[in-house]
């Protein structure tokens, strides 16, 4: 009889490891047909000193039949001493009951003992569920990217944002590595992080519905704990217009259990290019705005929470990117990150609540209604109600005009 094996198993794979033996077996792919349950079979062995370590690789029917036997013969002549047929029969029992249980049934409710809610990188993207950061193009967004993937591969938290130390994944689907590596190396430089930054990074071409398999293997090889997509159109395929698309996107990134967030594009109106879908499935949604003054190597950039399906919607984030050039090649040297003001621009400032925007121009001194609201461009009505609304912020003044609510000691 063969050793106790262990089993490493999640989002599809089921990897079993007889540590006497020194052998592997992994299952994956499984898929179902009318009579059969097949899964391609890879065998090798952990023996220290071998040259290839790969015995055997196969489809099989977990079901049993020849092509089981065909593998286990296959075994037998490759290496001797093992209980091959055991060890095969044994795992292909147990992932077919694994497979066929799907996920278990799990009680909430009074009993459900909440942990508090896991962060990938706090307060962007929780848990498992899929995070959708969008702008128009050139807004910095693929620069973000670059940072919080730097930040939770790292563990190194910043500016406000607390990453939960984890492996990343980068899918990119617009550019090369070159470019993105010189991104978490100018950022993991310019913001003087402890400790080397590798990010696994995949040039990718293939929807990402035909690639979940293989991201199944990495992810479970590797620890990937958090996948960036660059971006969501070419990662879905398809019409952006049509549902189907997105509807086996959002699906396949589901089935990866995995922290996510998915880059995208802006519409000429200003919301998510395609699909309606898109913010359906997305569990958050942020939208990017940034500006820069011409000249200027420093880019103010802000995220405004425009979905949540848990919780309240959250403040807007600012950042700033001070991008440093080598003055011999001119390509980017190092990337500074710090806060940013996001009042100081028409193009972020227009995205601020109401009241804060009020708080900013009342530090300077008190104004009539009518004044702050053609600053502001916002109807004098709205302006009246916000007003109205924070009686903590603002009070009125004998003269009619508003000022900041003194609150002494």
């Amino acid at each position: 009889m063969p050793s106790t094996p262990t089993l490493k198993s999640d989002i599809g794979i089921y990897v079993f490891a007889w540590e006497e033996e020194k052998a592997e077996l992994r299952l994956e792919r499984v898929t179902q047909s009318k009579d059969a349950v097949w899964a391609e079979a890879t065998v090798r062995t952990t023996s220290p000193g071998r040259i290839s370590t790969q015995l055997a690789f196969s489809r099989v029917n977990l079901l049993g039949g020849s092509s089981q036997t065909g593998l286990i013969k296959d075994l037998e002549k490759r290496q001797e001493g093992p209980d091959w047929y055991a060890m095969v029969q044994q795992a292909c029992v147990v992932a077919l009951q694994k497979y066929r249980a799907g996920e278990p049934l799990v009680p909430i409710g009074t009993s459900y003992s909440d942990s508090g809610h896991s962060w990938a990188i706090y307060p962007i993207v929780r848990g498992t569920t899929p995070t959708v950061i969008y702008g128009k193009g050139g807004s910095g967004k693929s620069t973000f990217a670059a940072f919080a993937a730097a930040i939770a591969q790292n563990g190194t938290a910043w500016t406000g944002l607390v990453p939960n130390q984890t492996n990343v994944m980068y899918l990119d689907y617009e550019s090369d590595a070159e470019e993105v590596g010189n991104k978490v190396w100018a950022l993991h430089k310019g913001m003087g992080i402890g400790g080397d930054v590798e990010v696994f990074y995949r040039f990718s071409t293939e929807k990402l519905i035909s690639d979940v398999e293989q991201l199944r293997r990495e992810i479970l090889e590797r620890n990937i704990g958090l996948i960036f997509i660059d971006s969501l159109s070419l990662a879905a395929g398809g019409e952006l217009s049509e549902a189907d698309s997105f509807i086996r996107y959002f699906g396949a990134l589901r089935s990866l259990k995995t922290a996510s967030i998915t880059i995208h594009h802006q519409n000429k109106e200003g919301g998510m290019y395609g699909s309606e879908y898109i913010r359906n499935f997305a569990r958050n949604v942020w939208e990017v705005r940034s500006e820069q003054e011409s000249g200027s190597s420093k880019l103010t950039f802000g995220l405004f929470h425009k979905k949540v399906n848990v919780g309240r919607l959250l403040s807007p984030i600012g950042l700033e990117f001070n991008y440093v050039n080598d003055e011999i090649t001119g390509r980017v040297s190092s990337i500074q990150v710090g806060e940013g003001n996001l009042l100081a621009f028409g193009s972020t400032a227009s995205a601020m609540p109401l009241d804060t925007r009020v708080y900013d121009m009342l530090k300077m001194g008190a104004e009539k209604t009518d004044t702050l609201a053609a600053a502001l461009e916002v109807p004098e009505a709205e302006l009246r109600s916000t007003l109205a609304r924070h009686p903590d912020r603002f009070n009125r003044l004998s003269d009619g005009r508003y000022g900041i609510t003194y609150r002494g000691s």
